[in-house]
């Protein structure tokens, strides 16, 4: 009676995990997810649990045993299904809750100071970096953190689809090859500014010289304002706990100002 009880709710949760089928989100989604190797997408597991049940797995009522039989079954079945579903939908409003928070960011800052064009791809270059930052967080090598920057990022194609549609732009085509590319990009500076952040400033430099600036930069002052930025925010942010909803909840600020960087370079500028 438990596991067909179990089977029912998972496959439940999983219908509900799906994306809708014409979204360009969900295309979208699942090509990051092949670029990065990662396994997210719902699979059924009604013949899993059953072939497991067969094969002697002992699912207890009580939840402080569950997993109390270290067994290979119950290894597989505690990270590759209670992980994925089970908590499914507070995981999804945490990553939902967790990229909303990169509207306080003051986007016009950003373009003003580092004289950025106002358009969709100079917006998507500042999303980026923000969304980066809070993936490099949550991402602990645990699978619950892969599955969780895998919800922060589909929150941000559902955002980016949602942008697209109001800009007016009405070819398919031309919108599937835009889209596309842009998730292209999303692992490609996720690689170059993981390592910056664990290297020294001079490779922080270069990261962000290379993928936020596209190497058009010549101001070595807006580029130490940028290094500052994002060092003082992942400093920030990793003293905050970000794998729980509630928790998440309670933070009053996510993001400091551009601002006060700026002012705190310029500051020292003048006194060198």
């Amino acid at each position: 009676m438990m596991t067909s009880f179990l089977v029912n709710n998972l496959i439940a949760v999983g219908a509900v995990c799906h994306l809708p089928k014409r979204s360009l989100s969900c295309r979208t989604f699942r090509l990051f997810q092949n670029d990065l190797k990662s396994v997210c997408a719902y699979r059924p597991v009604n013949s899993r649990l059953v072939e497991a049940n067969r094969n002697g797995l002992r699912i207890l009522t009580q939840s402080a045993r569950f997993f109390a039989k270290e067994s290979r079954i119950a290894n597989f079945f505690k990270d590759q299904v209670w992980s994925r579903f089970v908590g499914v939908g507070n995981r999804r409003r945490l990553g939902v809750l967790l990229y909303q928070s990169v509207e306080q960011v003051n986007y016009d800052d950003f373009y003003s100071y580092f004289e950025l064009p106002d358009t969709f791809n100079s917006w998507f270059i500042i999303t980026e970096l923000h969304v980066w930052m809070l993936m490099a967080q949550i991402m602990d090598g645990s699978k619950r953190g892969e599955l969780l920057r895998n919800d922060i990022v589909r929150a941000m194609w559902f955002h980016i689809d949602a942008k697209v549609v109001n800009l007016g732009e009405k070819k398919t085509k031309t919108l599937k090859v835009q889209i596309k590319e842009l998730s292209g990009r999303l692992p490609v500076a996720m690689l170059i500014y993981d390592e910056g952040l664990l290297g020294t400033d001079v490779e922080m430099t270069c990261a962000l010289w290379n993928k936020f600036f596209d190497k058009h930069c010549i101001d070595p002052i807006k580029l130490e304002v940028l290094v500052r930025y994002v060092r003082h925010q992942c400093h920030h942010l990793s003293s905050l706990n970000l794998r729980n909803y509630e928790d998440a909840q309670k933070v009053d600020k996510f993001w400091f100002p551009l601002a006060d960087h700026i002012q705190a370079v310029q500051s020292q500028s003048r006194l060198r």
